[in-house]
């Protein structure tokens, strides 16, 4: 099973990065899986998409992001399966949240819903709607 993603194919223009099917992610001890509404976008990441950043683990084939707001779908051991149908806010790490489903650790994510001070943007960079 697949989930449509944003790689970095070339470095450079916007250009370089293309819509590809991506293996599906699973969550593993500890971390979520997030059906993703939202993707921050920011300046790092257009830094990394330039190329700047090659030297430091940033390769072309990479799917960029760190942030993500969406619904949680799945839970691995030992998460709270009570986060399962929360609407949250997450970070994924240096990468990877340009997709369509993404993990995060459990620790990393927290409810949009009840916690006012960690609530998403609703800045949209990439609506994978709008995806063919």
């Amino acid at each position: 099973m697949t989930v449509k993603a944003v790689s970095i194919q070339t470095f450079g223009d916007p250009d370089g990065m293309v819509v590809i099917d991506a293996p599906m992610p699973a969550p593993g001890p500890g971390q979520l899986l997030i059906d993703v509404r939202t993707i921050g976008v920011g300046g790092v990441d257009a830094v990394i998409r330039r190329g700047t950043l090659r030297g430091h683990g940033f390769h072309e084939g990479i799917i960029p992001g760190s942030e993500v707001a969406g619904r949680v779908i799945a839970a691995g051991d030992p998460a709270d399966a009570a986060w399962v149908g929360r609407d949250v806010w997450a970070f994924t790490g240096v990468g990877g949240a340009y997709a369509e489903q993404v993990v995060s650790a459990y620790g990393s994510a927290c409810t949009t819903a009840y916690d006012r001070s960690c609530r998403a943007t609703g800045r949209t960079g990439i609506n994978f709607d709008d995806v063919e």
